[in-house]
């Protein structure tokens, strides 16, 4: 089974407001919405991590640094491929999928094939008590690493001053393309973190069956690393029935019987 990991970065909005305190903004007040910067994506079990970002296309981001089609469209042909995998991410079922699929609802691009997905922090807020549940803290206290330093609020400001400079300041392109530069790192950089922590979890969360990608008919395996070395650790309870279940050897995932017997004797007529 084959798991892309993933991560998105967007602008803020630009909007019209009369204070600094205690403000209700209306809808009205948008001047540009939200949009994508930059995606990064790797399978979990290559080294390579993709970068796709509106730096990538010169004459839009010279038009407008808030046009995003460029980066949403590449990463629209990934996600639509053939290819089976599954999705990996760090709160991406509330928020890096939904930004992705408005952008391509905003770009009019076709619906892409659905996929089961994996959310770091969801399965950490589900089984762990973690001081903190950000990506940044787990990489840390899993020793895999920490997020690359971005200086705060001033990276994305650097990037929108292209267009929207700060009052008094006249634009600097070279500042933009500089901070662009340092935004893609610093999103790539979050994907090897990302992968890092699901490594350190992933015998312990819950993911899609591995059998159901990779069928091995007429025996068991393990439903994650596919091995075929187990051991038995008894039973699994229910309200009705007890199931024999396992500790696989090579990853030390728990499993039981129905799971590592999944479909694999399943056949299409």
């Amino acid at each position: 089974m084959k798991i892309l990991a993933y991560d998105v970065e967007n602008l803020p909005m630009i909007g019209s407001f009369w204070g600094l305190w205690d403000q209700n903004i209306s809808h009205k007040n948008i001047i540009e919405h939200a949009s994508i910067i930059s995606i990064a994506w790797g399978f979990v079990d290559e080294k390579q991590i993709n970068l796709t970002s509106i730096a990538d296309c010169r004459s839009r981001l010279e038009h407008n640094i808030y046009d995003d089609y460029h980066p949403v469209t590449r990463f629209h042909r990934v996600l639509n491929s053939q290819d089976e995998f599954v999705l990996l991410a760090h709160n991406g079922d509330n928020f890096d999928i939904k930004k992705l699929n408005t952008a391509f609802l905003r770009h009019n691009l076709p619906p892409v094939n659905p996929r089961q997905s994996i959310d770091t922090l969801k399965e950490a807020r589900r089984l762990f008590r973690i001081d903190s549940n950000k990506l940044d803290y787990l990489a840390r206290f899993l020793g895999v690493g920490e997020k690359l330093p971005t200086g705060g609020q001033e990276l994305w400001n650097n990037i929108t001053q292209w267009k929207y400079p700060e009052y008094g300041v006249k634009p600097d392109k070279a500042l933009a393309l500089q901070a662009l530069k340092h935004m893609g790192e610093y999103n790539q950089h979050d994907v090897t973190l990302l992968k890092g922590v699901f490594d350190k979890m992933r015998n312990r969360i819950k993911i899609p069956n591995a059998l159901l990608y990779n069928p091995r008919a007429g025996d068991m395996r393990c439903p994650d690393c596919m091995s075929a070395k187990f051991k038995s650790i008894g039973y699994r309870y229910t309200g009705i029935s007890k199931i024999p279940r396992y500790r696989c050897k090579s990853c030390e995932r728990i499993f039981t019987q129905r799971t590592a017997e999944y479909q694999t004797n399943f056949r299409i007529n």
